[in-house]
């Protein structure tokens, strides 16, 4: 292969003019030179694996010729060691499977970060927890790579929504991204919020109460829980401090406390989870530690609910004592039909409370996982219980100033979340004594404000709030 020179094509004296056909050569060869250099990295940036050093890129030392005669053959083509094209054979896609996959289908430790990759078991099937009825397509008669992948969608390869990992936002939730199948399958590509944690629940331990320490009102309390009822019930939520006494370690709990009202038909502490797909047909158990200043009994219900109505519930009642115990119960769940999705969908984990009856009830250490077995509570790290949370609701602790305007100017103030909000976030918007602050725009990362007059200012206590 030709050496390629990255020099100037001309000598060019200082101001004098050039022409443009002068520049445009210039241009061009450069362009072509880096063309051809790229053509020796892989798509994720990585050198291809034949190169035996990395080169630092500098045009006055830069030897085209040496770099890519190391993945490229003398009349210019690809060296077919080095890099492969889109017409991959059967036998060269189990050859690369084969380089990030030990023997038993298990991904090495160094293997190869590719969706194909971790898309697929060593006998390129596809994984069962994102396949769909499109990737289980027989392979022993497939001829190319672009067949398997089928992305001109004639039906005969992998769905494009498995290749794509995501679905596009519909209408009616234009800021939610859907990461499922119509069977409740995660796309290629997508790691559920909870990977890594057994404990389907956040907050089961009551950590994190960015909203306050106690509530005598509807809504949410500790953070990803709520409270709702229908009756004239006094109530309160509180956070309660342990004081070693406990048969659990945990710094907080929570006390739902009732007075009697005379009417209402129920009271119920939940916690609401995203993807309800994700649990169709699944068994799950619940286990929490619970007790009640007086003997007393409450219902423990599973249910999906789309578009605001409840599907294939479960419950089954538990018999709370006035010292701690801890309770476990299995459930199955359905796989409801005839639903109509919205963007705040969830599986509804909720304890219903007596009615019009005076009663504390404490709740701690809840956790929800797959399988007919309670195991032992999973702890998380409060930081990163609390970036979990701040997914649904993140509440500013100090305040937030743009600069003075000059006359015929805006002062401007942008408020960046610490995590990217679920959906397009319900703000709150505190502006202290600068009045004039109007909030101009609102993302899922963060909101701008201006004032036309004095200091922009996003005040301590605003809040984004991207709960379901």
């Amino acid at each position: 292969m030709a050496s390629l020179d990255i020099k100037r094509q001309a000598v060019f004296t200082s101001n004098t003019p050039i022409t443009a056909s002068d520049h445009n050569a210039e241009h061009d060869l450069l362009v072509n030179s880096l063309n051809i250099l790229f053509k020796s990295f892989d798509y994720d940036g990585v050198v291809h694996r034949l190169r035996g050093q990395y080169c630092i890129f500098n045009f006055s030392n830069l030897d085209l010729e040496s770099l890519l005669s190391t993945s490229h053959n003398p009349d210019g083509s690809v060296k077919a060691t080095a890099v492969k094209d889109a017409n991959w054979s059967v036998s060269d896609l189990k050859a690369f499977l084969d380089v990030a996959h030990n023997p038993d289908g298990t991904v090495k430790s160094d293997g190869i970060n590719d969706p194909l990759i971790t898309a697929h078991n060593n006998d390129t099937s596809a994984h069962t927890d994102i396949r769909n009825s499109k990737a289980e397509k027989d392979l022993s008669n497939i001829t190319s790579l672009g067949e398997i992948l089928n992305l001109d969608g004639a039906g005969s390869g992998l769905d494009a929504d498995l290749l794509d990992g995501y679905q596009t936002a519909t209408t009616s939730s234009p800021n939610v991204i859907p990461v499922a199948d119509a069977n409740g399958r995660l796309h290629k590509g997508f790691a559920p919020f909870f990977a890594g944690f057994k404990n389907y629940i956040i907050n089961g331990d009551f950590a994190v109460w960015q909203r306050g320490t106690s509530f005598t009102a509807v809504g949410y309390t500790a953070d990803r829980w709520r409270y709702d009822t229908d009756t004239d019930d006094a109530i309160s939520i509180s956070q309660m401090a342990t004081d070693g006494s406990e048969p659990f370690t945990v710094q907080y709990y929570a006390r739902v406390g009732l007075t009697a009202g005379t009417t209402g038909t129920f009271n119920k502490f939940a916690t609401r989870l995203e993807f309800p797909k994700f649990y169709f047909g699944k068994t799950v158990t619940l286990s929490f530690w619970a007790k009640a200043d007086v003997a007393t009994t409450i219902d423990v219900k599973l249910a999906f609910v789309f578009s605001g109505t409840e599907y294939s519930p479960v419950s089954q009642t538990v018999n709370v004592g006035t010292t701690w115990q801890r309770h476990t119960i299995t459930f199955t769940l359905g796989t409801p039909t005839g639903f109509t999705e919205s963007g705040s969908d969830y599986l509804d984990v909720a304890f219903l409370l007596p009615v019009n009856t005076t009663v504390n009830v404490d709740f701690a250490n809840i956790q929800l996982e797959e399988g007919d077995t309670a195991t032992d509570f999973e702890h998380v790290p409060y930081d990163v219980q609390l970036l979990r949370c701040m997914r649904y609701y993140e509440k500013l602790d100090y305040r937030i100033f743009g600069a003075y305007p000059p006359s015929g100017y805006n002062s401007w103030a942008s408020w960046q979340f610490k995590v990217s909000k679920r959906a397009l976030p319900t703000i709150t918007l505190l502006v202290g004594a600068y009045t004039g602050t109007t909030l101009f725009y609102t993302g899922r990362h963060g909101i701008s404000a201006y004032n036309l007059s004095d200091y922009a200012c996003i005040d301590a206590g605003s809040s984004a709030d991207a709960e379901l």
